[in-house]
């Protein structure tokens, strides 16, 4: 009998049937009854994933828009106006910043002095580069400074930076044949001026530039500082003094920056909207397509409750003055937010506190159901997202287990079709030798 050899498990090589391309069909047939349904599955938690996580997002930025009105900062904006009589341009004397903790008032102010920082010049000396030949000590802001013969300007320049804090030394070239060594306060005003101690008069070192304090006069008041920015003479104002203008009054008026205001209330009405937007896109039928939303109970609740909350009406106002929709925030007919600046500067003109007070209790009462939706760990949308995440990751159990049944499906299908072409390749080689016996029977007898 003829041996079998390995050839008979290329697919059909004896029964010239491409078993391997069989069990590729049966694996898809399986696969799609027991594989594609669990993907199918999958893809709807994970779209329905997504679109929570979308959400999430925009429900963030909303809250981040309704925390700056509760905490009172949309409304904590200030601007700083300069005029003068005397001048077309008072910026270019001073200028003034505002911050949150500034208050409204109006300041009557001039500049009699900037302040300085001290400079100090040395002697001349022919080369920056060549050895000086001085030897002794200079003491400069209280550290010595020990000169060799063999230092050059440059050097006794780069020991001073090395050696001295509150002082910049640097070499100036006045001609080709004079260099000077510099010395320059880093900060300003007569507390900063440089000391010097050089009793063997090595660089003879003489002022150019006096130590000088900054003088602002307001409302007649004279106040003095080492800097020419003053943050703490007027409290939220930081006034930065540009040149002294004696003489010259500038009136510094700080009142509330209505338009950051109002962009603030506008951040909030588009953040809303960007919610709803969602809410109404997930809601919205189209033929052949569903959001992943669809029919969302909570969704629908979410919705309704920040509604119901940017609608309330506070009971401790008087009529009038209780709702948002009295200070040009309201809904159309679409579920869209909108905001009249117009209606809004009108309320806010004429009662600013009780327009605050009003805005900061809506806003506080939408920030806590918010809170309750967007918290990280307990939020209604961490549960929902969790619920979805442990679907999702139950599937991908059942299709791991699945691929491994299906590998094994395949491996017990190439053992068959192999033994198959085994005992086919047998019974060929069988089929041979008997019919060369049968030949050798027949020949025999002739």
């Amino acid at each position: 009998m003829t041996t079998v050899g390995p050839t008979q498990y290329i697919s059909g090589l004896v029964s010239s049937l491409d078993w391997s391309n069989v069990i590729d069909e049966l694996m898809q047939v399986y696969r799609s009854q027991r594989i594609e349904p669990l993907e199918d599955r999958r893809s709807d938690f994970e779209e329905k994933l997504s679109a929570w996580q979308e959400l999430s997002s925009k429900l963030s930025d909303l809250k981040n828009a309704v925390e700056a009105i509760s905490g009172g900062s949309a409304f904590s904006v200030y601007q700083a106006t300069l005029s003068s009589s005397a001048t077309d341009n008072p910026e270019s004397i001073l200028t003034v910043t505002a911050s949150s903790s500034a208050q409204e008032g109006v300041y009557y102010l001039e500049v009699l002095q900037i302040a300085q920082a001290h400079q100090m010049a040395s002697k001349s000396f022919s080369s920056a580069t060549d050895p000086l030949g001085l030897s002794g000590t200079v003491t400069i802001n209280g550290v010595d400074i020990t000169v060799a013969d063999t230092d050059s300007l440059y050097d006794v320049r780069d020991k001073i930076n090395s050696s001295v804090d509150g002082v910049v030394a640097s070499v100036l070239k006045v001609s080709d044949t004079e260099w000077k060594l510099l010395l320059t306060s880093e900060e300003t005003g007569t507390a900063n001026q440089i000391t010097v101690d050089d009793p063997e008069g090595l660089f003879d070192f003489t002022t150019t530039v006096e130590a000088q304090d900054a003088i602002l006069e307001v409302n007649s008041i004279q106040i003095t500082r080492p800097s020419n920015v003053i943050r703490d003479a007027i409290e939220g104002l930081t006034i930065k003094l540009k040149r002294a203008a004696s003489g010259t009054t500038i009136t510094l008026t700080v009142s509330k920056d209505l338009e950051a205001i109002e962009q603030n209330i506008q951040q909030f009405v588009d953040a809303y909207n960007e919610v709803h937007s969602f809410v109404s896109d997930q809601f919205t039928y189209s033929e052949g397509t569903e959001k992943p939303l669809m029919g969302e109970v909570t969704l629908h609740g979410i919705q309704s409750n920040l509604q119901s909350r940017i609608l309330q009406t506070v009971s401790d106002l008087p009529d009038g003055w209780n709702a948002l929709t009295f200070y040009g925030v309201s809904f159309d007919r679409y579920g869209n937010l909108s905001f009249d600046s117009s209606e809004f500067e009108s309320k806010f003109s004429e009662d600013p506190d009780t327009t605050i007070q009003l805005f900061t209790s809506v806003a506080s009462s939408l920030e806590d159901y918010l809170d309750d939706v967007t918290d990280p760990y307990t939020g209604l949308i961490k549960t929902k997202t969790d619920s979805l995440q442990s679907q999702i990751d139950d599937i991908n159990e059942q299709i791991e287990r699945q691929e491994f049944l299906l590998d094994l499906k395949r491996q017990r299908l190439m053992e068959q079709f192999i033994a198959l072409e085994d005992a086919l390749s047998q019974l060929r080689a069988l089929s041979s030798w008997l019919s060369q016996q049968i030949e050798a029977s027949f020949g025999n007898y002739t």
